[in-house]
């Protein structure tokens, strides 16, 4: 979740600055709501949800901070055969810009 989380929040920084590729970033906090054990080898889906982009006090977006959602689910399906999603886990985290373009 954290790296997910992370990711969003660099290319969320990388779209608003225009920029030619996502900025480094550092999780500043996480906290993860687990609300269903995770079924082994099955496959999981991530979704993340930007919060909100805070500039710092000195105007600048060199030290931006990112607040990310990310939801991890199981699909099944219900009893008609329809899609249905079991939320694992909810995550909230706020991750830092450190200021350099990450080398791709």
């Amino acid at each position: 979740m954290d790296c997910h989380g992370n990711w969003a929040a660099a290319i969320a920084l990388m779209d608003k600055g225009c920029l030619p590729r996502p900025p480094l970033t550092m999780t500043a906090s996480m906290q993860v709501s687990f609300r269903a054990p995770t079924p082994p080898d099955t496959q999981l889906v991530m979704r993340s949800r930007v919060l909100g982009i805070k500039e710092n006090s000195s105007g600048g977006p060199l030290k931006a901070t990112v607040e990310v959602e990310v939801v991890v689910v199981h699909p099944e399906q219900g009893p008609a055969g329809e899609a249905l999603e079991r939320v694992l886990a909810v995550g909230t985290g706020v991750y830092k810009r450190l200021g350099a373009l990450r080398s791709m």
